[in-house]
């Protein structure tokens, strides 16, 4: 049978035949792997979409149960290392899944909304990676946290509503908060209240976590600003400046924009770094890159804009001959350590060094290059 004929088959085609299928080996298509997954994906997402019955896994480890959930179904679902060191036990989390009667998408959501997770089909496989409310919070969740979790799933508005409802407020008093939201919880009871509570803070832009036994509601800027402050174990080795900036965004789940041209300004792409340091934030290195090289940065609620450096600094580093003009010809790099651990690679531009210095940094490199054939002639067997 074709992979093609494979992704035609009709969406309401029992779910053992649909594993039957899943389970198919690769070898019997005719294309490659890639293809086949991509073709696969319409296959994987009818699965989850059809009814399962009378399966039940009580309180086994999180891999274990996808493990009985693929024999069951043919639906591969992976999750990694680092989003497993997320949840409350790490890979000894045990989770329960009751499906009778019920689509096994339905019966997924219901199993790993409390654990901060969510799902998505890519190629032959499901993916489990965090949920919004868990990339927020960039740590594990706690036990307390997950019962809470579970409690918004499983509740409707009215729990929101509650006098006593375990909601934190950390917003200008001045603005009326409380009042400002349950007036965007609006009527009726449609929903969980996880629903409705992440449509009430998508309306008055604010942003909420969870944070032991609490809900905690602030604005998405004080989001941002937290984030900048989170410790974070940074690994990066000869990284172009301009994609630095861009992986450090996407590490710390903070959206980073770049003002046009002040990457020109300071030729980042041929900016070498290596920021090797444990429990350093965003924000320090942010700050650290900013001293070396003028750039500065905007915090708003969108995330963090770098901007040019200023000015008065432009022009005083032209002016004592630093100048950054990325047309001029690279003769040599520098290796600058920083007190933080980290060392930069800053580029030397033709003109800022004598012809002397210039002369004596080709003799050390030609020197340099003789000593090392010598040693690697030396190794040869």
């Amino acid at each position: 049978m074709s992979a093609l004929a494979l992704v035609s088959m009709p969406a309401r085609r029992s779910a053992s035949a649909l594993a039957a299928l899943l389970f198919l080996p690769l070898c019997l298509l005719p294309h490659g792997p890639t293809a086949l997954a991509q073709e696969l994906e319409p296959l994987v997402a009818a699965a989850l979409d059809q009814t399962v019955s009378a399966l039940r896994i009580e309180d086994r480890p999180v891999r274990d149960a996808l493990a009985v959930v693929e024999e069951r179904t043919g639906v591969r679902t992976i999750i990694a290392d680092e989003v497993l060191a997320l949840l409350p036990y790490g890979s000894e989390t045990r989770i329960s899944i009751t499906l009778d009667g019920v689509p096994l998408r339905r019966g997924m959501q219901r199993a790993f909304v409390a654990l901060g997770l969510d799902f998505r089909v890519e190629g032959d496989r499901v993916l489990l990676e965090p949920a919004p409310l868990l990339q927020r919070l960039g740590r594990r969740l706690a036990i307390e946290e997950s019962q809470l979790l579970e409690r918004l799933a499983t509740s409707t508005v009215e729990f929101l509503r509650e006098a006593d409802a375990p909601i934190l407020y950390r917003l200008d008093p001045a603005t009326r908060p409380q009042e400002r939201f349950h007036a965007a919880l609006g009527g009726g009871s449609a929903g969980s209240a996880l629903q409705r509570l992440d449509s009430a803070c998508e309306a008055l832009e604010w942003s909420w976590l969870v944070d032991g036994p609490a809900i905690v509601l602030t604005t998405r800027e004080a989001e941002v600003r937290r984030r900048l402050d989170a410790p974070m174990n940074l690994r990066y080795q000869r990284m172009p400046l301009d994609e630095l900036l861009m992986a450090l965004g996407r590490q710390a789940g903070v959206r980073i924009s770049i003002e046009p041209g002040c990457l020109q300004a300071v030729a980042a792409r041929e900016q070498i770094v290596d920021l090797v340091q444990r429990q350093m934030s965003l924000g320090q290195a942010l700050e650290l890159i900013g001293g070396s090289t003028g750039l500065r940065q905007e915090v708003s609620a969108a995330g963090v804009r770098i901007l040019a450096p200023a000015s008065g600094a432009a022009s005083g580093a032209a002016a004592d001959g630093a100048g950054r003009d990325p047309g001029r010809r690279v003769v040599a790099h520098m290796v600058m350590e920083t007190d933080g651990g980290a060392s930069i690679l800053l580029p030397i531009r033709e003109g800022e060094l004598t012809p002397a210095e210039v002369e004596r940094l080709e003799a050390r490199r030609i020197e340099g290059i003789r000593l090392l054939r010598e040693r690697l002639g030396a190794s040869r067997p």
